[in-house]
């Protein structure tokens, strides 16, 4: 996507912050309110790093996002900020809930249906086995180190934490 890695933990604390908004089925006001300080202060960051990649394009989908151009019509700041909060928010998720499941050999894995379908569904699909392999060549016969997990929401279906031990 084009965000620094130094960014990541901040980013990913943004994001679980509007998920926490958006899988809530009737949020408190604290969760509300959350939700709205993440995504102004994500849209701030996104606003800072595209000022960035207009001046200094680089090989990353903002820098693309950024300087698209067809018919003489180019994205707002809105559409951008619309666009990489979803690109964000949907690839972390969708892709840290999935390999986590898919540690656990969950069948139950899904990605929504009908007008709630993942877009992102197809790669997905190729990212979860390649990652879920590569931990395994790094760290073999993983085992689950607790009886108890926990599901951060019925929504997403992720769980909080997936403590391992490696034999």
């Amino acid at each position: 996507m084009g965000v620094p890695v130094s960014d990541h933990e901040k980013l990913k604390h943004l994001s679980g912050k509007i998920i926490e908004f958006m899988a809530t089925p009737k949020p408190p006001l604290d969760v509300l309110l959350g939700s709205q300080d993440a995504l102004l202060a994500m849209q701030d960051y996104f606003r800072s790093i595209f000022k960035l990649r207009r001046s200094d394009p680089r090989d990353d989908l903002i820098s693309i996002l950024v300087t698209v151009e067809e018919a003489g019509d180019r994205l707002t700041e809105e559409e951008l900020i619309s666009t990489c909060v979803t690109v964000l928010i949907g690839g972390h998720e969708t892709t840290t809930n999935l390999i986590s499941s898919g540690m656990l050999a969950n069948r139950h894995l899904s990605f929504g249906y009908g007008p709630h379908f993942c877009v992102g569904a197809p790669l997905a699909r190729l990212e979860a086995p390649m990652a879920i392999n590569a931990l395994l060549r790094c760290l073999p016969h993983p085992e689950i180190a607790t009886d108890e997990l926990i599901w951060k929401n019925e929504m997403f279906r992720g769980l909080e934490r997936l403590p391992v031990s490696f034999g």
